[in-house]
This record gives structure tokens, sequence and C-alpha cells, in this order.
């Protein structure tokens, strides 16, 4: 009696698992380590609770993932080479949809002239427009208003009135805020006149009657010049 046995190239010679492994297309839990790896950045780099731990976390997330997304490749096409197999082209587990790709583009532009942070300013202007103006007129200087509170999205952990202005810490960022009430766009320390033109990208930013303090970052800065 004649029997058939169809076994596929792979499985003609000795392999180890691993070499099986990587002649297989990626999982698409891959592609969704990249997509929330890119959130959890977007989320710190526009100084949302937790910010620091949150974004540090997301880089460490997508260069795992796009390191194995770029030793992958190269390294499945070779075993399928080495065996015959024919090479894997548009593999749906790791086709990406335009949200997907989009927001992996603004996680990795999130550090240009910090474009979330501006944004996250902007939207919740109104919000933090009207506690500033409360802790600065409304509230004694000597007993600032109790803490952590909300402000918009930002978690409020320390308020320090003077008559300059005010200075709120946020939780889980790493820099403060000031609030300037005579309508100054930024302390005399930001002055974007004082970068050349190829280094204002990194400038920290300002919203209305707020600046962002991060003057670690301006001296770095104002080093490279």
């Amino acid at each position: 009696m004649l029997v058939l046995d169809y076994r596929p190239p792979l499985a003609d010679r000795p392999l180890m698992r691993l070499t099986t492994f990587l002649a297989r297309p990626m999982s698409p839990r891959w592609r969704t380590g990249m997509v929330a790896s890119s959130g959890l950045v977007l989320w710190g780099a526009a100084w949302l609770p937790g910010a620091t731990f949150v974004e540090w976390l997301g880089w460490i997330g997508l260069s795992i993932c796009a390191t194995y997304g770029l030793l992958r490749r190269p390294l499945r096409w070779i075993v399928r080479h080495l065996h015959g197999l024919p090479s894997l082209r548009d593999v749906a587990s790791e086709r990406y949809a335009w949200w997907q790709h989009l927001l992996l583009v603004a996680a990795v532009s999130s550090p240009v002239y910090w474009w979330p942070l501006r944004l996250s300013l902007l939207v919740q202007r109104p919000l933090i427009e009207r506690f500033g103006e409360y802790v600065y007129a409304e509230a004694p200087m000597l007993y600032p208003p109790a803490t952590p509170r909300m402000a918009g999205l930002f978690i409020i952990t320390n308020v320090q009135a003077d008559p300059g202005g005010a200075t709120v810490r946020l939780w889980g960022s790493h820099g403060t805020m000031i609030y300037v009430p005579d309508g100054a766009a930024a302390p005399y320390w930001l002055n974007p006149a004082d970068m050349p033109w190829y280094l204002r990208w990194a400038l920290p930013p300002t919203s209305g009657h707020w600046a962002v303090d991060s003057r670690r970052s301006v001296e770095w800065l104002r080093w490279l010049m």
C-alpha cells in the first residue's frame, strides 16, 4: 500500500526550535507592543500623571520592539532562503494601520519642540489658567491650596506662591511650571533670542501665563552653543 507522507521542507532537516521559530511570521503582539509603547511615550511627553516613569517605560518598549523587528526580518529571510522556503511579504500580523503609523511617527518626533507638552498646555489652558489665577490672587501666599489636587489632567503636588507668580510641581514629571501673572510669556531665563536657530526646537514651551521650568535642558543647550 502506497502512503503519501508530505512534510514541509523545514521538517526534512533536524532543525532547532529557534530556527523553526525564526522562519515563521512575527506575532501580532509585537505590533501591539510598538503601538502601546508609542502611546506611553506620548503620555509621558505631555507631562500627564506619572510622566517620567511612563515615558521611559515607553521608550524602553519601543527600543526593544524596534530592535526585535529589525533583527527578526533579516534572520527570517536567511533561514527561509537556506531551507528553500519562499520569502514572506506583506504578512497580515506585521501590517500596520494608518493610525498606527501616525502614532509611531508622533512618538518618535515627541522630543522635537516639546510638541506633546505644548499641545497638552494648549488644550488644558482654560483649566490651568483658572488654577494659576486662584493660586496667585485668591489663595493666601502663606497658605497655598492643599495638594495633591487636579488641574485639568495635571496632578499638582506642590504649590509655591510669591509676589512674582506661582510655581507648581506636577506629579511624576521631571520639571515644574511657573505662572506669570503680568502676562509675560516666559521667565527671564527663558529667552529664545539667546538660542541659535538650530537649537530653538528644544526650548521648553510656554502657553498663556504659564511657562515650563526646565532649566537643566536650557543649561544643556547653552553648553552646546
